[in-house]
């Protein structure tokens, strides 16, 4: 019993540490979209580099999501 819940941990914990790396993917992407709007004058691509931006949140606020459904997958014993 032990050992098996041990690996559903594993699992679990194998889970959370993607779902942080792919959390990781957009924020960086949106910094990067943020900074290159900063050096913009172009009202079209300051719009360009919003609506990018827009999605990029998009993507974290789903990665974060899959956080917080692992996260509470190891606080009930790594079961689905």
């Amino acid at each position: 019993m032990n050992q098996m819940r041990s690996t559903v941990n594993d699992a679990a914990l194998e889970e959370l540490d993607d779902a942080i790396h792919m959390l990781a993917q957009p924020l960086t992407a949106l910094l990067f979209t943020v900074e290159m709007a900063a050096l913009r004058t172009d009202p079209e691509q300051i719009q360009d580099a919003l609506k990018t931006a827009r999605t990029e949140c998009r993507r974290a606020v789903a990665e974060m999501d899959r956080v917080r459904e692992a996260v509470a997958r190891l606080h009930a014993g790594g079961t689905r």
